[in-house]
């Protein structure tokens, strides 16, 4: 906002009422290190002016859902098959699974899952793989588009011919 010299953050969880300052910043980006997984919070922020003056509550406010990460466990089987399941996640609509074979790069996406209600997703290796990582990714849909979560603790799994 042109003549703001920094931004208070406020949170609640209900977008009427129960605002509660919870940080500032001197950009127009804030990260909420305390918000709960699973939760949904309406955000408000007043810009505060350069000068002597009064500064603006936002009469807007911002609703962001929160997704848990999920606890994600990975079974191999013979034919190069890899069973990922995680436990559900509240508020999620569904899951992208993720596999790379070098620890922490590299990964691509090797499925979608769109329904909230399914937490098992059957893949396959590729030949010559003998060690695979896998992490899942939770979204949920905001106005139409998707919009993730963090990823799971990423799994080692040795692949079985």
């Amino acid at each position: 906002m042109s003549g703001a010299s920094s931004y208070d953050i406020y949170r609640s969880v209900k977008a009427s009422s129960g605002y509660k300052r919870i940080g500032s910043s001197t950009k127009n980006s804030y990260v909420d290190k305390k918000a709960g997984a699973g939760k949904t919070y309406y955000y408000k922020v007043v810009a505060k002016a350069k000068t002597a003056g009064s500064s603006i509550l936002s009469t807007k406010y911002a609703k962001v859902k929160v997704l848990a990460v999920p606890k994600v466990k990975v079974k191999a089987s013979k034919g190069r098959k890899l069973t990922v399941t995680w436990k559900k996640i509240k508020g999620a609509s569904g899951y992208a699974v993720y596999t790379s074979t070098k620890k922490t790069k590299g990964f691509k996406k090797v499925k979608t899952i769109k329904k909230a209600k399914t937490v098992k997703a059957v893949i396959k290796a590729k030949k010559n793989v003998k060690k695979l990582y896998v992490k899942v990714w939770p979204y949920c849909k905001v106005s139409g588009k998707n919009v993730f979560g963090t990823y799971s603790k990423t799994i080692t799994v040795k692949v079985k011919k």
